[in-house]
């Protein structure tokens, strides 16, 4: 029989053609095996269930791994739609956003969710992990899986599968239950050892394990500002009548982008709007701190709210955090070797510290102004406005 080399922490073995990278896994890390969820194969993920059958070097992913919890995520999701399926085959469950360690979710009849749903649904995919049922990837033409969820009443994924432009698409099966899932899954459902179901606001959380331990559940913590723009945003969508990422290719191709755009900035300068006016209510408000994760549009917001507050009479000054950038040298490195200028190691907070304080006394004082090649100084004092 024809064997394939496979390249483990250094050290090479021989495995049969045809040998999952499951078994693969188990004998070469027994003590961890079960932990495992992804394999990497020559710098590419794959999934476990996939046979072995050229040469290369693996590295197994766990979910301390950002793509291991994606995948544990991702498969829990599908472990929940079968659970419900079992429960109730006239609805479908919706997620609708994630919220901590979890999925926001409602079901599409809009029902009072109860605690013995909440109970009934736990109950039903612990079963379904009990029973560490494998699950099944296939490839369908597009239309053959189009022509799957219209009869199954998939409305929402007929509608997205509409503008795709490959002509085959990746199918999982759950004990006779189908779904497309973009990104991979785990090989079966006795992997999602560690999850909850509660009972949150007008639906249910979806909870998976922290970052930090793969068999805990957080207390769940919402960060309730947070939850209702989320919903906020998707009201709007739903008063937009783009609901969905298919509803929205529909108006894109029925020429409404300009319109959508247009309502969208209209909304967007009234919130600002009424932001701005709530900060200048309280006189004694010098600083409005902007949150948010990289490329999400922060510097663009501060200067919008800047145009509103000028336009009430104030002189803002908005900067950026990146201008705190310690120089090169000094950056921390990530996994990879790469200057990471996502740490808060790589800014310079006494700098930054020194400079807020002066301005709090009215002093004025030299802000840096990194633009990724040189570092130059602008000054930045407080007249009759903030700084930003």
């Amino acid at each position: 029989m024809e064997n394939v080399k496979i390249t483990y922490e250094g050290k090479e073995f021989e495995f049969a053609v045809g040998t999952s990278y499951l078994e693969i896994a188990k004998e070469l890390d027994p003590e961890h095996f079960k932990d495992v969820v992804l394999c990497e194969k020559n710098g590419k993920l794959i999934e476990l269930f996939k046979k072995a059958d050229r040469d290369g070097e693996v590295k197994f992913i766990t979910t301390y791994n950002k793509n291991g919890r994606r995948t544990y995520q991702r498969s829990l999701v599908f472990l929940m739609e079968r659970a419900l399926f079992n429960l109730d085959k006239t609805v479908d469950v919706r997620v609708m956003f994630s919220l901590g360690d979890g999925y926001f979710c409602k079901l599409s009849d809009g029902r009072d969710i109860t605690d013995e749903f909440v109970e009934d649904l736990r109950s039903e995919m612990e079963n379904l992990v009990k029973r560490d049922v494998p699950l099944h990837k296939s490839m369908l033409k597009t239309y053959q899986a189009v022509a799957c969820f219209h009869q199954a009443g998939y409305v929402d994924k007929e509608r997205l599968l509409k503008y795709r432009t490959s002509s085959n698409i990746n199918i999982y099966e759950l004990d006779n239950y189908y779904d497309y899932f973009y990104g991979f899954m785990v090989p079966s459902t006795g992997y999602l050892h560690t999850f909850d179901v509660k009972k949150f606001e007008d639906g249910f959380m979806l909870l998976y394990p922290s970052k930090s331990d793969p068999y805990k559940i957080n207390e769940f913590d919402p960060a309730i500002k947070l939850f209702h723009t989320l919903r906020k945003s998707s009201d709007w969508g739903r008063l937009m009548e783009i609901p969905t990422v298919g509803a929205l290719n529909d108006a894109i191709a029925a020429g409404k982008s300009r319109e959508i755009i247009l309502a969208q900035e209209a909304l967007m300068e009234e919130q600002i709007g009424s932001l701005a006016k709530e900060i200048i209510s309280n006189p004694e408000r010098k600083f409005i701190m902007i949150a948010g994760p990289s490329s999400s549009g922060k510097t663009t917001f501060s200067h919008r709210l800047s145009t509103q507050l000028q336009a009430r009479g104030l002189t803002p000054h908005p900067f950026p955090l990146d201008d705190y950038y310690k120089n090169r040298d000094e950056m921390p490195l990530d996994e990879f070797g790469e200057k990471d200028f996502e740490a808060l190691e790589g800014l310079d907070i006494e700098l930054f510290n020194s400079d807020m304080q002066k301005l709090l006394r009215g002093e004025k004082t030299l802000l840096p102004n990194f633009n990724f090649k040189i570092i130059v100084t602008a000054i930045c004092s407080w007249e009759k406005g903030m700084c930003l």
